[in-house]
């Protein structure tokens, strides 16, 4: 491979937007890098030296190594996926492929083989066109070696030591195509990569075995292999941040936008409801309270809210087990119960803590609730383990409390979570909160109490409140009212949602 050196190497705007919006997670890293080079605002359709998404990848690899690289990387894949028609169709065609085979070996590996040459050349015309000049630099060809294995070589303009990126591109477009009847490995040759001045041609060795069932799915392989890449950067990031106190903030400021991309967007959620808002503020940079929501194929709205032990790192480690074990039971059984979400949750966290047995170090776990809205708006189901919900219906607050037990420690729950079956009005308002709501202990010296639940029984009655929104701030003023210039003791979250 040669690389013309009259001139420099362009790419288009829209590449280096990519970049960013696949590094959204470390904040302002990749948006610093491209300021560096005096680039301040892309331009989709405009020409940038290929030099700045260099430098992006260069400045995240060597402040959080390898796993930042092949996240982005399947972060860039996940992105590009929907934007190519071509690959979706092949895809279609290849499963289509797979079901006359009907388990015949070489009308299988045919089938495969076909697959794989097909998302080489989706990987050469998507990228290709992005660089001007040297539409050679992005290339990618497919060689069968038998026996289920295959070469693939990657060209492109990224720096030897980037081949994570390219690899978890690879590797989310392989899962994503064909991980419902293979299992695959893919693993970098080194030692076959070659690279010139401004580029390298990455060398990966792709070996898949045929599965024999398929449980789990596709989709869910592909959540879990996603899921993996993201706990594998945070948890380098948590790592990384031993180095210096000056590291240790920035990695921390890092890890509070991790977090964040964590959870889902407010402003994209919509639902069998009127508005939704939500207060998150963790006691310290981050923390252990996190929500998640899950929207059915049915139109039904599922949305947990977990307290997980202690605050700040600690919290925010656990708060990551949580957000991965949820988005694994949902994946299997995408509608599962309130209540049988719960007790999954515990399970999950207990063995990915290894709490069973004895003589273990740490008893860790979290609180949680999980609510469930039918299509319709009209029903809801609840279970909780020690977060309460709180109804307001025809100007009345209605107090569901939780069942009493906690999720994940070393001791198993004495009982199952309850389930509580809700019928609902045009104009309801739910209310969630964490212990940091109701445990603050006010300033006042006459009477140092907890904030507790009739106290947000008397906020939410207040007519005045009408949506969601109006809920939160109610709540966070009453809160701030109540603390005064006394400390805050935990996170604290609220969610707000009217129907």
């Amino acid at each position: 491979m040669a690389l013309d050196t009259d001139g420099d190497l362009m790419v288009k705007g829209r590449m280096l937007a990519a970049t960013v919006r696949s590094m959204s997670s470390l904040g302002s890293l990749g948006v610093q890098a491209l300021a560096e080079l005096g680039i301040h605002e892309i331009d989709m359709e405009a020409w940038y030296p290929a030099e700045a998404r260099r430098a992006m990848h260069r400045t995240a690899l060597a402040r959080y190594g390898a796993e930042a690289l092949y996240s982005f990387g399947f972060t860039t894949s996940d992105l590009q996926y929907s934007l190519i028609p071509q690959l979706q169709e092949d895809h279609h065609n290849y499963r289509a492929a797979m079901r006359v085979a009907a388990g015949n070996a070489a009308t299988e590996r045919q089938a495969l083989e076909t697959m794989i040459h097909n998302i080489c050349h989706a990987y050469t015309v998507n990228f290709a066109y992005m660089v001007d000049r040297y539409h050679h630099l992005f290339c990618a060809r497919c060689t069968a070696l038998g026996d289920h294995q295959f070469d693939i070589v990657a060209s492109t303009f990224a720096e030897p030591d980037h081949h994570d990126f390219t690899r978890g591109i690879f590797a989310s477009f392989l899962i994503r195509s064909t991980s419902g009847e293979w299992d695959l490995d893919i693993r970098y040759l080194a030692d076959k990569t070659t690279h010139g001045p401004n580029w390298a041609a990455f060398h990966y060795r792709v070996s898949f075995t045929r599965r024999t069932s398929s449980d789990p799915s596709a989709e869910v392989i592909l959540v879990e292999s996603r899921l993996e890449a993201r706990e594998s950067l945070l948890k380098n990031v948590v790592e990384q941040s031993n180095r210096s106190l000056s590291v240790i903030m920035e990695s921390i400021q890092y890890a509070r936008l991790l977090q964040q991309g964590q959870m889902p967007d407010i402003a994209q959620l919509s639902g069998p409801f009127q508005s939704i808002d939500i207060a998150w503020q963790p006691r310290d940079l981050i923390g252990g309270d996190i929500w998640w929501t899950h929207k059915g194929s049915d139109g039904s709205f599922t949305l947990a809210l977990v307290d997980c032990t202690g605050h700040g790192v600690p919290g925010a480690m656990l708060s990551v087990l949580v957000i991965s074990t949820m988005a694994r039971i949902f994946a299997h059984d995408p509608s599962v119960r309130p209540a049988q979400a719960l007790q999954a949750l515990d399970a999950g966290m207990r063995e990915s803590l290894h709490q069973a047995g004895e003589n273990k170090a740490s008893d860790d776990g979290c609180d949680a609730a999980i609510i469930r809205i039918a299509p319709g708006g009209r029903e809801l189901v609840f279970a909780g383990a020690k977060i309460d919900l709180f109804h307001r219906h025809a100007g009345a607050v209605i107090h569901h409390r939780a069942s009493r037990i906690s999720l994940g420690y070393l001791k198993p729950p004495a009982q199952a979570p309850l389930e509580h079956h809700i019928s609902l009005a045009e104009g309801d308002l739910l209310v969630m909160v964490t212990d940091g709501v109701t445990d603050q202990i006010g300033s006042d010296p006459a009477h140092r109490k907890s904030f507790g639940n009739r106290r947000i029984e008397h906020t939410l009655a207040n007519d005045a409140i009408q949506t969601a929104s109006d809920a939160k701030q109610a709540l966070l003023a009453a809160l701030a009212d109540w603390q005064g210039q006394d400390q805050r003791r935990d996170d604290v979250s609220i969610i707000g949602i009217r129907c």
